[in-house]
């Protein structure tokens, strides 16, 4: 499977992103 579908690699993508929003909100 692709690397990006695994859920962990999600969790992280998720979490990475809701921690750009939280350090630069825009």
């Amino acid at each position: 499977d692709p690397f990006v579908d695994r859920p962990e690699v999600r969790q992280l993508i998720g979490a990475f992103l809701n921690a750009e929003v939280v350090i630069n909100p825009s």
